[in-house]
This record gives C-alpha cells, sequence and structure tokens, in this order.
C-alpha cells in the first residue's frame, strides 16, 4: 500500500488479482497474512499505473545544479546570532507592570 490516506498504508500484501476496467475505478484483490482477500483501489498501490499520484517535482539538470550552488552559498553564509530564552520566559528587556 502506497497512499497514505489508506488504512493499511505501508503494509505489504499479496496480490490475488487485478480488476480490469476504466482507470478511475481500478481495484485490486489483496490478501493479507490471514487469509482475508480485500479489495482496493488500483491507485492506492504500487501497482498502479494511473497519473493521479501524490505531487511529484521534477527538476532538470540546471534547477538541480542552482538549488546546490544556493545550498553551498547558505553554508558560507555566517550563523545568525538569536538570543536564548530566560527561564522565566520573559524577554530580558520587557518591564515589568507596576500597580499604583
Amino acid at each position: 500500500m502506497t497512499d497514505p490516506r489508506e488504512p493499511l498504508w505501508g503494509k505489504r500484501l499479496l496480490a490475488e488479482r487485478v480488476a480490469r476496467g476504466p482507470e478511475e475505478v481500478a481495484h485490486v484483490f489483496l490478501r493479507r497474512d490471514d487469509g482475508v482477500v480485500l479489495r482496493v483501489p488500483l491507485c492506492a498501490t504500487s501497482l498502479s499505473t494511473l497519473v493521479n499520484h501524490a505531487p511529484r517535482a521534477k527538476l532538470c539538470k540546471q534547477a538541480a545544479q542552482e538549488f546546490l550552488d544556493l545550498v553551498k552559498e547558505y553554508e558560507l553564509c555566517p550563523p545568525t546570532n538569536t538570543p536564548k530564552p530566560n527561564k522565566s520566559g520573559r524577554r530580558s528587556n520587557e518591564k515589568r507592570d507596576k500597580k499604583s
């Protein structure tokens, strides 16, 4: 199961058979270890040839090179000095409210 929305996501099941039909309603019969056969949408499995998969990004060689150059440039930047929080949770420059 490759679709994280499916309850059996991440499980490896034995494929009994793939039902033929329109792509949007295609399904596969999977057998669990206990012998129970389940009918699952084909698009939820690695057997899917459907186009509607999770979003994927394809980078051309130039885009990948530009990204790697940016990473290298970022590594050369000095680290920023971020103030550490006080144990009390207050900023060091905060003033306490005084009641008259």
